[in-house]
């Protein structure tokens, strides 16, 4: 709606490769959108989606289900 604003803090993981990080982020985000989730929520889901692939190399060898990386979003901080 144009009126909110957030910032959501990126994960600390060690990083390998930022090689589709940023489409990993907006699958993320879109995949919040498409469960229902505020925009926060979605914005956490797409920064450990983006969390997750940089940890490998490649584009998409980081890949998680929803259920996995929510259960990463559990495990891991955030800066």
């Amino acid at each position: 709606d144009g009126k909110e604003t957030h910032h959501v803090p990126p994960f600390l993981v060690p990083a390998v490769d930022a090689t589709g990080a940023g489409d990993a982020f907006a699958a993320g985000f879109l995949c919040g959108v498409l469960n229902g989730l505020d925009l926060r929520e979605c914005a956490r889901l797409g920064n450990a989606a983006g969390a997750l692939c940089v940890q490998h190399v490649g584009t998409i060898a980081g890949y998680r289900s929803l259920e996995e990386t929510r259960a990463f979003i559990g495990q891991h901080t955030t800066q």
